[in-house]
């Protein structure tokens, strides 16, 4: 089957559009809490038995091969319009 799913995260916490003035404290919390910087945690048996806290980019882990992290909406069909351009590239070469 020749199907592409791109997921796509609406990220408005990162960059907030329309701020023209310096970075205050609430644009400072916004990018925190955007997923760009979500960290994700998890304890692996180390090499000699014992539990470690490993500590991953959220995004490293992401279950979607193909994703899309969009931080203003207005960009929604210049980003819809090159993931179906790529698509058809990747079925043309195969």
């Amino acid at each position: 089957r020749r199907v592409m799913v791109v997921f796509i995260v609406l990220d408005r916490a990162a960059g907030s559009a329309g701020s023209a003035g310096p970075p205050d404290s609430d644009a400072a919390d916004a990018d925190k809490n955007s997923i760009m910087n979500t960290q994700h945690v998890s304890f692996v048996k180390g090499v000699n038995g014992r539990m470690e806290m490993r500590v991953e980019r959220y995004l490293d882990t992401f279950p979607f091969n193909y994703y899309v992290v969009l931080r203003d909406i207005a960009g929604l069909p210049a980003v819809l319009a090159e993931a179906l351009r790529q698509y058809f590239s990747l079925v043309g070469n195969t």
